[in-house]
C-alpha cells in the first residue's frame, strides 16, 4: 500500500512539475506578442481629434470672426457652465478662453455687452437661444505655412430645434502658448460641398 502510494505521489509530482515548464514558454511568448503590437499613436489621428474638440466646442462663425464682442459672446456661450446664478462669468475665465481658442487678446471688456447689465470683473451670458453644432471631420491638411485647414460636415440645430446639413471651412494656427495647442483664425458655413 506504501508503495502505491509513493507511485501516485511520485506521478503528481512528476505531472505538476511537467505542466510548470510546459506553461511557461506560452506565458513569455503570449507577453512578448502583445509587446509588439502596441502601436505609437497615430499623429494624423491626434491632430484629427484636436480638431473636431475645439469644432465641437465653436460657437463663432463667419463674421463673428471680425469683432471681439462676438468672440466673446460665443465664448460665454461655450463657458455658461461657469456662469453664476445672474448670468455673469469671470472675465479673466472669458479672456483666457478667447486668447486660447481664437488667439485674440481682448483687453478692454466695459464695451462689450454695454447694452446690458454689467458687474465689474465678470462678463454677461446674454439670456437668448443659441444654435448648437456637432461636427464629422471631411479632411484636415496642412498648408505650406504650418496651418491646417479643415473641412467638416456640420449638424446645425437651431434653439426651436430646427436642423440643418452643412460644411464648415475652418482654419487652425498652431500655438503652443494656447492649451488647445491651436487657434481657430476662421470657421466658415457653407452650404454645399462644392463651394469649398
Amino acid at each position: 500500500m506504501k508503495a502505491k502510494k509513493w507511485i501516485v505521489i511520485s506521478v503528481s509530482l512528476l505531472l505538476l512539475f511537467s505542466c510548470c515548464s510546459v506553461s511557461a514558454h506560452p506565458v513569455a511568448a503570449r507577453a512578448s506578442s502583445s509587446a509588439v503590437s502596441v502601436a505609437a499613436p497615430d499623429k494624423d489621428k491626434i491632430l484629427s481629434a484636436k480638431f473636431l474638440n475645439m469644432l465641437n466646442h465653436n460657437f463663432a462663425y463667419d463674421e463673428d470672426f471680425f469683432t471681439q464682442e462676438a468672440l466673446v459672446n460665443a465664448a460665454t456661450v461655450s463657458l455658461m457652465a461657469y456662469a453664476d446664478e445672474d448670468g455673469f462669468i469671470p472675465e479673466n475665465r472669458v479672456a483666457g478662453y478667447v486668447r486660447d481658442f481664437y488667439g485674440v487678446e481682448v483687453e478692454d471688456f466695459t464695451k462689450i455687452n454695454a447694452g446690458f447689465e454689467q458687474k465689474n470683473g465678470y462678463v454677461f451670458l446674454i439670456p437668448r437661444g443659441f444654435t448648437g453644432y456637432v461636427h464629422s471631420l471631411v479632411s484636415a491638411q496642412p498648408n505650406e505655412d504650418g496651418t491646417y485647414t479643415v473641412i467638416t460636415r456640420v449638424r446645425e440645430t437651431g434653439h426651436d430645434g430646427a436642423q440643418e446639413n452643412l460644411f464648415a471651412k475652418t482654419l487652425f494656427v498652431p500655438d503652443s502658448g494656447s492649451s488647445f495647442g491651436f487657434h481657430m483664425v476662421y470657421s466658415d458655413l457653407i452650404q454645399k460641398m462644392y463651394e469649398i
